[in-house]
């Protein structure tokens, strides 16, 4: 019967360090983060849906006010919001491969399209598309296409206040 109560025992405290880990993960590694509770980690309105989600990130964001970058939990993984646009070209430009995986999962059985997009990919797949597309997005070629956009599209609030005319009254 004792080694029963043991195993129980193990298997509770392994239990709850896997949910308690995220909670404290931030503050070991001294960087400012919102509060989180186990299980639900930050995300607690979002799951109760109390608020959307863009609504919770924003609040994270707001809270970062002044600060390069917040910690926050999502569920039961740690999460780092940047706001430092420094910060955010390195992670994009240099230090991508740390970074590759995202929340997205998109079957490509069930949607062939969107789940061979960039934003829904991961892993070596992700790199691949991200090495081949890079090149079509240097700061050279994106000027080159500036002004074409500029010529191809009319000016955006001419655009509205014409389709604002044609509305009918209520």
């Amino acid at each position: 019967m004792a080694p029963l109560y043991i195993v129980s025992a193990i298997a509770i405290a392994v239990i709850v360090k896997f949910f308690t880990f995220p909670l404290w993960y931030w503050k070991v590694r001294n960087v400012p983060s919102v509060s989180a509770v186990p299980i639900l980690g930050s995300m607690t309105s979002a799951l109760l849906l109390t608020k959307a989600l863009p609504d919770v990130y924003g609040d994270i964001y707001k809270k970062a006010n002044g600060k390069r970058y917040m910690g926050f939990v999502k569920f039961i993984r740690p999460a780092i919001l940047m706001k430092d646009p420094e910060l955010i070209k390195n992670t994009l430009n240099r230090d991508f491969d740390h970074f590759n995986s995202n929340d997205v999962f998109i079957d490509e059985k069930v949607d062939p399209m969107f789940g061979k997009h960039i934003f829904a990919l991961n892993g070596e797949r992700w790199k691949k598309l991200r090495v081949a597309l890079s090149p079509g997005f240097s700061s050279g070629k994106m000027k080159g296409i500036y002004p074409l956009v500029g010529e191809a599209h009319p000016p955006v609030p001419g655009q509205l206040t014409k389709w604002h005319r044609t509305l009918p009254s209520i």
